[in-house]
């Protein structure tokens, strides 16, 4: 009921989702990362993974720091005051970040995940291939999603 993703270049997420309708709650479980390109200085890079509930940007979420190539989280977080009627209006974007010692964390891939391309019955999970984040490339689709996002969480302020 997904269409296969590209070739993974940028890393992908194993991601599950799980929505409860009646609670209006969405709770996304980042278990792993995989498909890591190997960077020419892998000396000590860890990594970690930042979640935010678009459109609004006030629900955010980051896993804890996990060194490696292929790093386990397993680590699960509440989205709260999502609409049922509304869910096909929401979207979570995921972000790896390499961190290295006394360096600035840098993206290595992003993805918005649309959530109407959830069927909500009960838990599912998931691949999310990630594509070169928008400090790499000035992806168009990405930065007009933040834009019209941002204009939204402005407003609401």
């Amino acid at each position: 009921f997904y269409e296969p993703e590209p070739l993974a270049q940028y890393g992908t997420l194993d991601v599950a989702f799980e929505y409860d309708s009646g609670e209006q709650w969405l709770a996304v479980t980042v278990t792993a990362a995989t498909d890591i390109p190997t960077l020419k200085q892998t000396g000590n890079i860890s990594w970690q993974v930042h979640l935010v509930l678009l459109p609004t940007k006030k629900q955010r979420a980051k896993t804890g720091v996990q060194k490696g190539p292929c790093p386990i989280f397993t680590e699960t977080f509440k989205f709260s005051r999502v609409e049922q009627e509304a869910l096909g209006d929401y979207a979570v974007r995921f972000r790896l970040y390499s961190i290295r010692r006394m360096k600035k964390e840098k993206v290595l891939g992003e993805k918005v995940f649309y959530l109407t391309k959830l069927n909500l019955q009960g838990k599912i999970a998931l691949p999310v291939t990630l594509e070169p984040g928008s400090e790499l490339t000035g992806c168009g689709s990405l930065v007009s999603v933040s834009r019209s996002a941002g204009a939204v969480s402005y407003r609401s302020t």
